[in-house]
C-alpha cells in the first residue's frame, strides 16, 4: 500500500469540545491508528479542527470516509491528499493539541506567523502553509 498524507479541516460540534470528550476522542483515535499503522496530529483552535493523517492510503481513505459521515464534524474540507516521500508524524499514533491551552509566549510567536482573530488561530488556507503550520505544531509538542 502506498503511504500517503491527508489534511482536512472541519468545525467541531459543541459536544466534542468538552474536555472529557476530547480526551476520549484522542485516546480512541490513537488506539485505532496504532492498530492500522496510522500517524497524525489533531489541532483544535476555538471550534475548528485541523487534522493531519499519515499511513497506508487504503486505511487513510477508509478513515476519512468515516470522518466525513461523523456528526461531530461540520463543514469538512479536504485540504490535501498526497503520496509520501517521508512521514513527518511517525512517532505519534494521534497527538492532540488545543491551541488555546499553549503557553502565552508560544502563542505570541505563532501569532506573528499565523492569523489570529479574537484570540483564536485561524488555519491558513493554502495547503503549503497549512503543512508548515502542522509541522510547527509538531515541534511545539516535541519541545514539551
Amino acid at each position: 500500500m502506498t503511504p500517503c498524507r491527508l489534511i482536512y479541516r472541519s468545525i467541531a460540534g459543541n459536544e466534542v469540545l468538552q474536555p472529557e470528550q476530547l480526551s476520549t476522542l484522542a485516546n480512541n483515535a490513537a488506539n485505532n491508528n496504532r492498530r492500522l499503522g496510522l500517524h497524525g496530529i489533531l489541532i483544535i483552535s476555538g471550534n475548528r479542527f485541523l487534522q493531519l493523517l499519515e499511513g497506508p492510503s487504503k486505511h487513510i481513505n477508509e478513515l476519512y470516509c468515516k470522518i466525513v459521515k461523523d456528526p461531530r464534524h461540520h463543514q469538512i474540507e479536504l485540504i490535501s491528499f498526497e503520496t509520501l516521500v517521508k512521514a513527518e508524524f511517525i512517532d505519534w499514533s494521534m497527538k492532540l493539541l488545543e491551541l488555546d491551552k499553549i503557553d502565552t509566549g508560544v502563542r505570541s510567536l505563532l501569532s506573528k506567523k499565523y492569523p489570529m482573530k479574537d484570540d483564536i488561530f485561524h488555519f491558513p488556507n493554502e495547503s503549503f502553509l497549512m503543512t508548515s503550520f502542522l509541522v510547527d505544531m509538531k515541534h511545539i509538542l516535541s519541545d514539551r
